[in-house]
């Protein structure tokens, strides 16, 4: 088995992970941002992550995680190097399409309070 390949497909799997999980933490953020600004109750308070050490202290662990624990189940499944290049074009392809649609969605939802406070400065 070539650990370089595994380690590769490991991080592609595991970008795509942290992408879809960044993407939903934004969008969770700016749905509460809508909510409170509605007037609407809202019990769910966001975290701050709002230092460049803590967010990189984030951003470094769930790396190390995600791609640990793919490198792992990688080694496990002990696929053959075309079997893993499949499987590393496959998780580039649908971090590629499924962030690109979800950073869409954010943009519509920022862009809907933008409007309301360029409405409420005007």
């Amino acid at each position: 088995m070539n650990n370089q390949l595994i380690f590769l497909v490991a991080l592609c799997i595991a970008e795509f992970l942290h992408n879809t999980l960044e993407i939903w933490g934004v969008r969770r953020k700016v749905s509460w941002l809508d909510r409170v600004q509605s007037g609407l109750d809202q019990r769910w308070q966001p975290r701050n992550i709002n230092t460049k050490a803590w967010a990189l202290g984030f951003h470094v662990l769930s790396l190390a995680l995600f791609s640990g624990l793919m490198f792992y189940v990688l080694c496990v499944l002990d696929l053959s190097e075309r079997d893993l290049v499949t499987v590393g074009i496959i998780a580039l392809l649908t971090n590629y399409i499924i962030a690109t649609w979800q950073v869409d969605s954010y943009h519509t939802q920022i862009g809907r309070l933008i409007s309301r406070a360029k409405k409420k400065i005007n």
